[in-house]
């Protein structure tokens, strides 16, 4: 017959035995480890949705030193802090880009000095994008010269985009209202729900606007935790657009009009390959910044933006 002291021993065994299994067991459903051959990680917090707020959602676009976009993550990958505050994480999933469609403002340099074959290369990698997005997401269409026109308000029409970016009528071919352009497009987007930019071709500097300036662009757009990417060919000021692009969390691209084909596509398979982090805010009524963190593996990446409530 076994003994007391036996029995407890056993006991104290079993149940350590399971805590530490079941905690191994969690942790694994909780942090995911990069795949082999991955040597480094980078990326940006594009946007903040809180039309929901305080349950927030917080989106990602995460890849390797190739640039191949990094989707698998789970809730242990992050930490979120607003102003150095954390935050409860509540879920982390790669975006159902049928279920969470993009909005986005699709703006379109038609000045003077893009006149001949960089118009036509702008126009059809125009239509290409429109072509590639998903039958849920929308766009608006921004032709601008010294004149912004809304050649087409926000559809999932693709026919309809397709016609507003080809309309040769809104094409002015004078000087550059590229500020007030972009700021534009900031606004109405920021009126639209879920996932939201803006995206911006230019060949030159702002000549032309009235409204806007860089600094007010970013603020608009951090007020609206929303990026703004944009695309320069020719003569377009790689400093000013980087600046734009990276005061609101997007990125900014450059090549030969040529190249514009792929420079959509770049941005489009970001788009459809984010991260989305829910999570709750603990702040109230005013600016701030978010900082997500991401672990994973040996690797550690910081990805923070501003956003308003």
């Amino acid at each position: 017959m076994l003994n007391n002291k036996y029995i407890k021993f056993c006991s104290v065994i079993l149940v350590a035995t399971f805590l530490f299994t079941g905690c191994s067991k969690k942790t694994e459903s909780l942090l995911l480890s990069p795949s082999v051959g991955v040597t480094g990680v980078s990326g940006k917090c594009t946007q903040v949705d809180n039309s929901a707020f305080p349950e927030n959602r917080a989106f990602l676009s995460v890849w390797d030193q190739n640039k191949t976009m990094l989707t698998s993550f789970a809730i242990g990958n992050f930490t979120v802090l607003e102003d150095d505050k954390p935050c409860v994480i509540k879920g982390v999933q790669k975006v159902n880009n049928d279920l969470d469609p993009l909005a986005v403002s699709i703006i379109i340099d038609r000045s003077g000095s893009i006149y001949g074959q960089p118009t036509i290369d702008a126009t059809n990698a125009a239509v290409a994008f429109v072509q590639s997005l998903g039958t849920s997401d929308s766009a608006q269409i921004i032709n601008f010269s010294t004149t912004i026109k809304v050649s087409q308000g926000f559809t999932t029409n693709k026919s309809d985009l397709i016609s507003a970016i080809q309309r040769t009528s809104d094409y002015e071919f004078e000087a550059t209202s590229l500020y007030d352009a972009i700021g534009k497009g900031v606004e109405d987007v920021s009126k639209q729900r879920g996932r939201k930019l803006v995206i911006v071709m230019t060949d030159g500097a702002d000549t032309s606007s009235s409204t806007y300036t860089v600094e007010s662009i970013i603020s608009k757009a951090n007020q609206n935790g929303l990026a703004v990417y944009t695309i320069g060919i020719g003569e377009a000021e790689a400093s000013v657009l980087g600046s734009i692009a990276n005061g609101s969390s997007g990125a900014t691209f450059s090549g030969t009009s040529s190249q514009l084909n792929s420079i959509y596509l770049e941005i489009l398979t970001q788009l459809k390959n984010q991260v989305q982090i829910s999570y709750r805010s603990i702040l109230q009524d005013k600016p701030r910044t978010i900082q997500v963190y991401l672990h994973y593996g040996y690797f550690t990446a910081k990805f923070s933006r501003i956003y308003s409530y």
